[in-house]
């Protein structure tokens, strides 16, 4: 396979992640991105290497692209309600799940995120 080949570059970018060098993994992700802008999952994967490093405003951004692409994933929901309550907005995060739960009341992902972010919460 071509090096350039960006699923190549994804699975190198997920390696990085995971061996904890984020901010190589997150250049990794930008230049995948730049190739497949519609792939919702790069958007969420580069969010969550933007919380590790501390970027808040970053990982809202990416998350919110990757809902605007696909809005049926229940993870990047809570993900990004979870950057919003670290950036200090917890109405907000709470908002995200109620917001949800109008379009799909009985969705078990939702309600399970629902109760681990109010757990984290303390509240």
């Amino acid at each position: 396979r071509n090096p350039d080949d960006w699923m190549i570059r994804e699975q190198y970018a997920d390696l990085l992640a995971e061996s904890g060098a984020a901010d190589l993994a997150l250049k990794e992700y930008r230049i995948v991105l730049e190739r497949v802008p519609e792939n919702h999952l790069v958007w969420t994967k580069a969010a969550n290497v933007c919380i590790k490093i501390g970027l808040l405003n970053e990982a809202e951004m990416f998350f919110r692209k990757s809902l605007a692409i696909d809005d049926e994933t229940p993870l990047a929901y809570y993900r990004l309600a979870e950057v919003l309550a670290m950036k200090g907005k917890k109405k907000a995060g709470l908002a995200i799940f109620t917001q949800r739960l109008r379009v799909d009341p009985h969705r078990a992902e939702v309600l399970t995120y629902l109760g681990n972010f109010t757990l984290v919460l303390g509240e």
